[in-house]
Parts: C-alpha cells; sequence; structure tokens
C-alpha cells in the first residue's frame, strides 16, 4: 500500500505555467527553405520526411521534420494538448528559429519552456533518425543582439502581467494614469490564467441570480475564522466589500461563468464561482488580457525586471528591466511602482518568481512568516471512517481538504490514522472520490484485488473489525464504541457529530467482512518556518516598512502578500485570484491620490 500511495497521492503543487493547449487537429508550421543564420550547421541527412514526439507540460507534442541531404527544411507541430494563450508563442517561434539558424540550441520561450523543451527534444530525435550529427546542431551558436539601453517615463510601473498585475494596471488606466506593465513571460495571465479560474466573492449579481443570499459580513467573517485573525482584517474587510463591484465589472468585460455556486473552503456556504470553460482560468483571464491590450497601455513582454530605483529619502522612482529576446535596457522612471510578482518558490524559475520579495527586502521592507498546511501524501476526502490509534474518530473525513488533513497531521503528532472499510462498502460504493495526487478513484481502487494485498504492510485485514482493529495496534474496544456510535449517525442520515454529509455516510455493519483498516500516511506537511516570510502590506496596498509607515511610491498585490491573505489554511480555491483583483482595484483608487499629491 505504499509504494502504491506515495505514487498516487503524491500532491500536485502549484502550475508552473509553461503549458498550453491547442485544438490538436491543427498543425502549426513553419517551412523557411533557404533561410539561415550566420553560423550554418554542416551535417548530411537522408532525405525525407521524420516525426517524433516529446513530453510536454500536458502531454506529448507532435513534430514533423522535412530535411533535405544537407538541411532541416522545415518544422512542423503537429497533435499536443497544450494550454491555449499560453504555449502559441514557442509553437510558432522554436520551429522558426531551428530552420533559420540549422540549430538545436535555440533559446526556450520564457513561460513556455516545457513546450520549448519538448519541440527541440522531438527535433532532436528526428535529426537521429536522419543519420544528422546533433552534436554539431548543439554546437551552432545563436549570437544575442547587442545590448541597448533606453529610458521610459511614466507615472505607474506594474511588475507581473497575472491577475494581480493586470488587474492594478488596467484601474490605474481606467483612473486617468499612465501605466507600464512589465511581464517576464511571453503572455499574460499568470497562475490565473491556466488555474481553475474560481472566484470566491458575495453579492455579485452572478452570485445572486445563482441563489446566494447574505450579508456580505458572512464572508468577512469565514475569512477571520479561517485565518485564526492572523491576517490583515482590514485588507480582508475591503476586498470582501469590493468583490461584488469585481464580480459585476468581469461580467461587464464579457467573463462568463457556470451555472452554479461551489462550495469552497471550510465553509458550508456556496458562494464559489468558476469560470465557464475546460479550464476556467481562460474563461475568467482572456477578457481581462483583451482589455489590457486593447487599452493602450504599453505592455513589455519578455521583460525582466532586474533592480527598484529608490533615491536618498528612500522614495521609489521606477525600475530596471531588460528584454529577454532584444536585450535591450530600460529605466522606467515613475511616481509609483507596483510590485505583482507572485510567490511560486516552486516555480520552474523560483528566482524569478520571488525577485518582488527580494526587492521588498532590498527597498526596507517589513516581513511577516507564518505557517501553512499543505497536503502531501495524505488521503483526504476519501469519505470512510477515520479513527487514531486509540479508537476515536476525529474529523468530517468529507470536509474541506485543508482542515481533514490538518486534522491528520495534528493526530499523527502522537498517533497512527487509520480509515476503516468493510468489504460491502467496497462492493457497493462506486462513488469516485478525488485524491491528494489528483485523479479520482472509487474505494475498491484503493484497497481492491488489483493491488497485492498481502504485500502491503500499512493495511490489516481480517473477517472481524475486532481482528483487524487488533492487528492493526489499535484500542479494540474504544474502536467499537466509535463503530457503534458512527452506525447510529448512518441510520438516522445526519452526522451530528462532525457534519459529513448524508451521502458520504456508509455504515460498517458486523458481517460485511472482511474488514479493511489501513493506515492513512501523512507525510512532512507544516512547512518550515519560512526563515523571511512575505513583505507587508497596509489596507491601501502600500508596502510597510518595519515601523509600519509606507515606503514611498511602493505598492504590491497578489500572492507576494501572502501572510496578508492566508495564515495556516488556505480560505479555499477562488482566494487568490479574488484579492489579486481587489488589491489591483484598491491601489487604482489609492495610488492616484499619492500620485497627484506628490
Amino acid at each position: 500500500m505504499r509504494k502504491f500511495l506515495a505514487f498516487f497521492m503524491t500532491v500536485c503543487m502549484l502550475f508552473t505555467l509553461v503549458a498550453c493547449n491547442n485544438n490538436p487537429s491543427v498543425e502549426d508550421e513553419t517551412t523557411l527553405p533557404g533561410q539561415t543564420g550566420d553560423a550554418i550547421s554542416s551535417t548530411d541527412y537522408k532525405a525525407g520526411d521524420y516525426s517524433a514526439a516529446s513530453r510536454g507540460m500536458n502531454a506529448d507534442v507532435q513534430v514533423n521534420v522535412t530535411f533535405s541531404e544537407n538541411e532541416i527544411v522545415s518544422v512542423k507541430v503537429g497533435e499536443h494538448h497544450e494550454s491555449v494563450g499560453v504555449c502559441e508563442p514557442a509553437i510558432e517561434r522554436i520551429p522558426a528559429a531551428i530552420v533559420e539558424h540549422q540549430s538545436l540550441s535555440v533559446d526556450t520561450i520564457s513561460g513556455a519552456t516545457m513546450t520549448s523543451y519538448a519541440i527541440i527534444r522531438a527535433v532532436t530525435d528526428c535529426v537521429e533518425q536522419a543519420g544528422g550529427d546533433v552534436d554539431a546542431l548543439r554546437a551552432v551558436a545563436i549570437e544575442k543582439p547587442v545590448s541597448t539601453a533606453k529610458e521610459l517615463t511614466t507615472q505607474a510601473v506594474v511588475v507581473g502581467g497575472g491577475v494581480a498585475g493586470l488587474s492594478t494596471a488596467l484601474a490605474l488606466d481606467e483612473n486617468g494614469i499612465d501605466v507600464i506593465l512589465v511581464e517576464n513571460n511571453v503572455w499574460l495571465g499568470g497562475e490565473a490564467l491556466v488555474s481553475g479560474g474560481k472566484l470566491q466573492g458575495t453579492g455579485s449579481q452572478a452570485q445572486i441570480a445563482r441563489g446566494l443570499d447574505e450579508d456580505p459580513n458572512e464572508l468577512y467573517e469565514y475569512y477571520l475564522h479561517i485565518t485564526e485573525r492572523m491576517c490583515n482584517m482590514e485588507l480582508q474587510k475591503e476586498v470582501v466589500n469590493r468583490s461584488a463591484d469585481i464580480i459585476n465589472w468581469l461580467e461587464s468585460i464579457g467573463v462568463e461563468f457556470e451555472d452554479i455556486l461551489r462550495v469552497e473552503g471550510d465553509t458550508m456556504v456556496a458562494r464559489g464561482l468558476r469560470g465557464n470553460s475546460f479550464t476556467g482560468g481562460n474563461a475568467v483571464m482572456f477578457p481581462i488580457i483583451t482589455k489590457a491590450q486593447e487599452s493602450g497601455m504599453q505592455i513589455l513582454t519578455e521583460t525582466r525586471a532586474t533592480d527598484v530605483i529608490q533615491d536618498e529619502s528612500g522614495t521609489v522612482t521606477g525600475i530596471i528591466a531588460t528584454n529577454l529576446v532584444t536585450n535591450e535596457t530600460f529605466t522606467i522612471n515613475a511616481d509609483v511602482v507596483v510590485l505583482a510578482t507572485g510567490n511560486n518558490s516552486n516555480a520552474t524559475t523560483p528566482e524569478i518568481v520571488n525577485w518582488g520579495r527580494e526587492m521588498a527586502q532590498k527597498l526596507g521592507a517589513g516581513f511577516k512568516k507564518f505557517e501553512t498546511v499543505e497536503p502531501y501524501g495524505a488521503i483526504y476526502g476519501m469519505g470512510g471512517l477515520y479513527l487514531d490509534t486509540y479508537g476515536d474518530r476525529f474529523t468530517n473525513e468529507m470536509g474541506f481538504y485543508g482542515r481533514v488533513y490538518d486534522d491528520l497531521y495534528q493526530k499523527t503528532k502522537d498517533t497512527k490514522c487509520f480509515m476503516v472499510l468493510s468489504q460491502k462498502n467496497l462492493d457497493e460504493n462506486t462513488k469516485l472520490y478525488d485524491v491528494a495526487g489528483g485523479g479520482k478513484f472509487t474505494w475498491a481502487g484503493i484497497v481492491g484485488d488489483e493491488f497485492t494485498l498481502d504485500e502491503n504492510d500499512d493495511l490489516f485485514i481480517a473477517d472481524t473489525l475486532e481482528d483487524a482493529f487488533a492487528l492493526a495496534g489499535m484500542d479494540v474496544d474504544r474502536a467499537m464504541a466509535s463503530i457503534e456510535r458512527y452506525n447510529e449517525l448512518c441510520a438516522q442520515g445526519e452526522d451530528t457529530d462532525f457534519h459529513k454529509p448524508e451521502e458520504d455516510l456508509f455504515a460498517i455493519n458486523e458481517g460485511d467482512g472482511p474488514y479493511y483498516v489501513y493506515e492513512v500516511l501523512v507525510r512532512e506537511s507544516y512547512s518550515e518556518a519560512d526563515p523571511i516570510g512575505n513583505p507587508v502590506c497596509n489596507v491601501e496596498c502600500q508596502i510597510l516598512k518595519p515601523d509600519g509607515s509606507p515606503i514611498p511610491g511602493l505598492y504590491g498585490a497578489g500572492e507576494l502578500f501572502n501572510t496578508s491573505i492566508r495564515y495556516r489554511l488556505y480560505p479555499g480555491s477562488g482566494t487568490y485570484i479574488l484579492f489579486g483583483l481587489a488589491m489591483g482595484d484598491i491601489i487604482g483608487d489609492t495610488a492616484v491620490e499619492y500620485i497627484n499629491n506628490n
């Protein structure tokens, strides 16, 4: 069992934002016969057409290459399942560069790294099939453009083109502020573009039309509950108060939501909206991106911010950035700098994602540390009865995954935790459950006959519950008492102890054996205390010094301010998108006042 769980239950972390999803029936072609770069590889090929596939972010990327006897004539990207809005630049530019320079040492596309590498690997395979010299093609150097310098002046520069950065730039633009948006990737949208596109909030027309009737303070009270009052409560309240207008604005620019509301987080209230597309993030982000592109603001993609300018008085006055393609360096003078760079240390380029945090440190910001619970390696949300070694039940097994995992983690500090099922449960419950590592499984799919049960030292099987509990080293009498109580709740159809939904109450009766008791594996979960934490901001989204005073001219939005948004438990899907949008909206008001007064 441990081997199976280790394989299937490892949690998929945040997307690295490097894949794309296109129509697999359409081929993207780059055919540039006779067009070559300055340095040409000298190699011979068996002329003809060759095909190969290599793993991208989501699945294999099919590539077809045509060779003459002495050159690569064309590279075509065929079937693939990469994410729309992300990989198109890689699909257009990587094949063109390979043909133009007759080289396999072409640069990958920032933000589409996995797709870039997939194409290069597949072309390499085709070169080998055609008898070409791979080493020779890799040795063909492609010279970078000569570095140039340019100075720009604007009222506000926003670093980061995800949901928070786009929201900020649009809010400033709509309030008459001249804005330059700088984004490291070739595409806009950030993690939100490839997310589920979920959005929490309250009081919007979309939510009212879908049956939500609540006082906005209920969402605010939920945030206070889930963050244990350890976050920026003023900011939380301001976000809640703006949420209705923000969601209404999204609909006004063309965002469409699913017809239902979802329960998200450690709550019983269905208030979560989701973008109405296969990848909900596309439905939410594409209209925002389009609006930004049509606004007339200057958008510098594939441009990496490298420094923030601060004068002798400590006032922030702009940034330094470099275009990754043209090698052009920009000095951008601005009255306001906004850091909206995200906080995903697991990305393929963490040094870029954490740049905002490093700049905040350099500029003298105050920081706040926190612990966080991340589900990693546990079975949760599977609905079976959970008992600890003492035989006691301790959680709503179908509750919010963060809360279930936290309960598991706290328990396993002192005891083991087990999931208890009967053979009748396995036979009769065919419901598919999400598991921590992704995918859906029935209970039988976890402990069924397709696995070699006698080789699993975490699974205990017996013809009676007492014997199964004894094999697991549990307190048999207390465990049997917990079973009796649980069966009573199943019979009455209401879990008054932990509030598991009625449809997930499955009794474990005598005579329904054999019985399965297996250990719920909980690996390292709480992150180590972050030695740095996240910068601190006020309700106006100004970044603060350790003494609580604002750093003049410096604002921030989004996940960079994790410790202002969450404490241990994530408030639920849709939180970061709402906070990113709302913090951008706040800056659109507060930064205007700062600019006009300075």
